[in-house]
């Protein structure tokens, strides 16, 4: 919020929501004045700039303006002078809610791209992004009907591309009606392309936000639960939500801060911070995707990172790693109690989720060994030598039943039990614990990430029938 305390100080601050940022922009301030750049152009030997786009409220000659990109980290905003105003190639002394060109003094001092607001003090937030998203979709869409290059993409930064994005889907789903194939080819490839510079200007940015639940302690995984036509009930993969540094300070006033906290993650001087945590969210939390400053605006994980591939690898060298299981985990565990019968039903299906992954599952159990164990054979298998033993994580289960400690992947187990201190690991499916013990899953610092199994659930809800 550094920018936007430089320049509004103690002024109306209303914000732009996510529901309103994301369709035509509408800008209706009371007083002064917006003007979204939607293009740029030289002057001749001269360091004044040519501003074009359309200016809501009213502008004079001679007035002083402030210079500001809403999309871009870190930006200044500059003050500079409307020398003149032109309305149909006519010089003008004043220009209100209609198209204009304005040129800026010495405007090559400044940053001016499309999505620039050019504005007075009076103008509020919402007034400034309202007019900066007006600017993406008159510039880029209505003017040059998305005929990008790869210089256009390289001066937008991610969340110009993001609001794009957005604007251009809202495009779509009002003239979905024209859908010819050729129309259909094209707008594919135009998502396509967003997609791609998306990932690549995320990957390569000096850091990103990621919505954390404060009950897991790990990125929350945005869902949706709803019910389908044929009365059936669907659940969406479970997203990550991930924003720029440009709305990182409004955005979290979008989120209960109970629940809910934004962490920033930096890509480091090896410039792969970025790679490594969306990596570990994907293919360690299970993932499927990224929102993008919106919920629903969503890119595949794959597209980020590569999903591992172990096809040559013996299987005893396979790390353990559960992310269909893990995905449900931190879904249900970022949870609060069932308020409702809707809000019951929805964990009901949730639990169905996770009891069909867990199933599945392959686990680490915490061990230590006191003697010698003979080396594995090629399925990984050792034969224990007399007087060896083994140690296993335990506590009270429920009746007269022990339980025992089981993690989903190393990460979780190796925050509780560290190699430094003896602790190994040994592969077991739930199956081969369950029948002498209870199971504990992912006893951690956040015990909301975690599950209990008994025999009973496990019976009713788990076992394979046959």
């Amino acid at each position: 919020m550094g920018l936007k305390d430089k320049l509004f100080g103690k002024m109306n601050t209303e914000t732009a929501s996510a529901q309103n940022a994301g369709g035509a922009a509408q800008v209706n301030s009371g007083t002064g004045f917006c003007f979204a750049v939607a293009d740029v152009f030289n002057l001749n030997n001269s360091a004044d700039r040519v501003v074009v786009g359309y200016v809501f409220g009213r502008i004079n000659k001679g007035d002083a303006i402030y210079i500001s990109n809403p999309g871009t980290d870190d930006s200044e905003v500059a003050i500079g002078i409307a020398s003149d105003l032109m309305v149909y190639k006519t010089s003008v002394e004043t220009a209100e809610n209609t198209n204009v060109s304005i040129v800026i003094e010495n405007g090559s001092k400044c940053l001016l791209k499309t999505g620039t607001v050019i504005h007075s003090r009076e103008a509020s937030l919402k007034d400034v992004h309202d007019a900066y998203v007006n600017a993406l979709g008159d510039g880029y869409i209505s003017f040059r009907k998305l005929e990008l290059g790869q210089a256009d993409y390289d001066r937008m930064s991610v969340t110009d591309i993001v609001e794009l994005f957005q604007l251009y889907l809202n495009y779509c789903k009002t003239n979905a009606n024209d859908a010819s194939d050729k129309l259909v080819s094209r707008r594919n490839e135009i998502s396509n392309t967003f997609a791609k510079q998306i990932c690549s200007k995320v990957l390569a940015s000096k850091e990103i936000y990621v919505l954390m639940s404060r009950r897991t302690g790990e990125p929350a995984m945005m869902s949706y639960t709803y019910k389908a036509e044929n009365g059936s009930y669907v659940t969406t993969p479970p997203n990550l939500l991930i924003v720029t540094q440009a709305y990182s300070g409004i955005w979290k006033k979008n989120y209960d801060p109970s629940k809910y906290d934004f962490l920033k993650v930096e890509n480091g001087p090896a410039g792969n911070g970025i790679y490594n945590f969306l990596g570990s969210a994907f293919y360690l939390n299970g993932a499927c995707g990224v929102g993008i400053i919106y919920e629903r605006l969503v890119i595949d994980a794959a597209m980020f990172v590569p999903k591992p591939v172990y096809k040559d690898v013996p299987e005893v060298q396979i790390p353990v790693t559960n992310p269909d299981l893990e995905r449900w985990l931190l879904m249900i565990g970022q949870l609060n109690p069932p308020a409702n019968d809707e809000e019951k039903n929805v964990l009901s299906i949730l639990y169905t989720h996770l009891f069909r992954e867990l199933g599945n599952a392959r686990f680490l159990v915490p061990m230590k060994l006191k003697g010698d164990i003979g080396k594995p054979d090629g399925s990984g298998n050792v034969t224990l030598k007399q007087g060896t033993t083994i140690s296993f994580v335990m506590q009270a289960g429920k009746g007269d039943r022990s339980a025992v400690h089981l993690y989903t992947d190393w990460k979780r187990l190796r925050e509780k039990f560290p190699e430094s201190e003896g602790w190994d690991g040994m592969v077991q499916p739930l199956e081969g614990m369950i029948e002498t013990f209870d199971c504990v899953i992912n006893v951690t610092d956040h015990p909301e990430a975690g599950v209990y199994i008994d025999k009973e659930t496990f019976e009713t809800n788990i076992r394979k029938k046959e």
